[in-house]
């Protein structure tokens, strides 16, 4: 009976053991390698800031060095570090995250050039996934967070191939990548829903490795036309090899022809234009209005290296401000405030900080 025992103790003592380390071996498959996405020239329309008080105010960020920790979840914000003039912290919501390099993906169905863009990022054990936007409808600037037209997704691409705002030698990419190879090709839509996607494979079957191809705006408002145009490169029997091309990417896959509903005659596709639409809200910096105080100086100021302002940035570089110093009426004690930080803008208080650590430096006259 004694050994009995003592055998069902090392039984339970070992399944113990083996449970706790499963779970760490998950953890760890988990959070052991975690994606951080770094850029030198990052923008956002907004950017959700905690204070040290708790206050919470809303920042947005024109031009800045930062880095974001890729969130674990779908939906969820990432958690970005700033580094300008001032250094803090803020969660960002929906990123569009750069392609830094050229790169492949999806068994070949998807060609992203440097500098196309990926939303709904995350990440998880298997790697970082996310959409391709293929059309972001309309023009969208730097950090603006709209709804593209299409997209491509989810894909899974290492964190390596990912960075943050705008590439520095993408200004003038090359448009002819998407003009195709002028050989007169037959055109389709895709067949009911495009809000729910065109299913392409990377083999003429269904069991072979898929993405989805999605208009998530589309409504079929234009005279019934549809939005997701492809174009045929190849048939074998019930199948259709189609391709879908912009300046930065290339979709290409196999979809059974009975998904395909053919373009009418003598209706032009291929077509994309980009309007300005949208609140574009970024500046270089932003101005508060004014105060009902006696105005001393209202202009541009250093400020002392590791001054903090307002309870949510700290100072890295002595300029780039824009402050104003008043005069309280009753006790003439003077006030002075952070109106502009370079490449920052916020709807709410910037903060107040010590006279002692400013410096007016007004222009010459």
């Amino acid at each position: 009976m004694r050994l009995a025992h003592l055998v069902r103790v090392l039984v339970f003592h070992h399944m113990q053991i083996a449970l706790i380390a499963a779970l760490l071996f998950a953890a760890r498959a988990a959070y052991a390698d975690p994606c951080t996405v770094v850029g030198t020239h990052a923008a956002f329309e907004t950017v959700h800031v905690k204070t040290d008080d708790g206050h919470e105010l809303d920042v947005h960020v024109g031009d800045m060095a930062a880095a974001a920790q890729v969130p674990s979840r779908r939906g969820a914000e990432a958690r970005v570090a700033f580094r300008g003039v001032v250094a803090f912290y803020g969660r960002v919501p929906n990123i569009w995250y750069t392609v830094a390099r050229d790169i492949t993906v999806a068994s070949g169905m998807v060609q992203l050039k440097r500098g196309a863009q990926i939303v709904d990022v995350y990440q998880d054990a298997r790697g970082v996934h996310g959409k391709a936007i293929v059309w972001p409808g309309g023009d969208v600037l730097p950090g603006e967070d709209k709804h593209p037209d299409e997209v491509i997704g989810e894909i899974t691409l290492p964190c390596d191939a990912l960075a943050l705002g705008v590439l520095e030698d993408t200004e003038e990419a090359a448009e002819d990548a998407a003009a195709g190879d002028d050989v007169e090709r037959t055109w389709w839509f895709a067949r009911g829903s495009e809000a729910l996607g065109l299913q392409m494979y990377a083999q003429p079957r269904v069991s072979a490795q898929s993405v989805v191809y999605r208009a998530p705006n589309c409504s079929g408002a234009f005279s019934g036309i549809q939005c997701l145009e492809i174009e045929e490169m190849e048939r074998r029997g019930g199948w259709r090899k189609v391709r879908r091309m912009e300046s930065d990417i290339v979709v290409e896959g196999w979809v059974p022809v009975a998904a395909l509903a053919p373009v009418p005659d003598g209706l032009g596709v291929g077509g994309r234009t980009a309007g300005c639409s949208g609140d574009h809200k970024f500046s270089s910096f932003g101005l508060m209005g004014t105060f009902d105080r006696s105005r001393i100086y209202e202009g541009p100021a250093r400020i002392t290296v590791g001054t903090r302002i307002g309870a949510w940035a700290t100072v890295r570089e002595p300029t780039g401000f824009e402050i104003e110093q008043t005069r309280e009426g009753g006790s003439g004690n003077v006030l002075t405030y952070v109106m502009g930080i370079a490449g920052v803008e916020i709807d709410d208080w910037y903060g107040g900080i010590p006279n002692s650590t400013v410096t007016p430096t007004p222009p010459a006259k």
